[in-house]
Formats: structure tokens, C-alpha cells, sequence
């Protein structure tokens, strides 16, 4: 949630500061990009540390029942119907 947010107020802050943008080999990124840009990067490590980090592996173990055997319905051309 605060990426979405810093992102937001970054842009904001980048495009007040930086309108016309910096150029940069022949491409120009805008203050709003760039401003974007750090907001989510800090908005980033802000959730990481409240939520913990997304890549963590978690283990889910399935105690209900398990399907022993399964017959599938198939059609074929000759064959009689079940």
C-alpha cells in the first residue's frame, strides 16, 4: 500500500520539481517518472518491512482426502456409451 502511495506523491513532487524533465542520451524522462520511480522504490522497502518480503516460501499442507482412483469419460468413434 505505501508503494501505491509514495509512487503517487512522488510523481507529484518529481513533476513540481523537475517539469521539463532530465535528457539523457537523446531521451527525455520527465520529473513525474522519475519522481514516481523513487516514491515506489521507498514504498517498497517501507511494505517489505511491515508485511515481510513476498518471496518467502510457504508451506500449505492438505490434510482432507485424497482421489484414489478417477475414471474419465472419453469418446472415441465405434466405441459403445457407458
Amino acid at each position: 500500500m505505501a508503494t501505491l502511495v509514495l509512487a503517487t506523491a512522488g510523481a507529484a513532487v518529481g513533476n513540481a520539481l523537475l517539469p521539463a524533465g532530465i535528457s539523457v542520451m537523446g531521451a527525455t524522462l520527465s520529473g513525474a517518472v522519475i519522481g514516481r520511480a523513487v516514491g515506489a522504490m521507498a514504498g517498497r522497502y517501507i511494505d517489505q518491512a511491515l508485511f515481510g518480503a513476498s518471496g518467502q516460501k510457504r508451506i500449505i499442507e492438505n490434510t482432507g482426502s485424497r482421489l484414489s482412483d478417477l475414471q474419465v469419460t472419453a469418446s472415441s468413434e465405434g466405441s459403445p456409451v457407458p
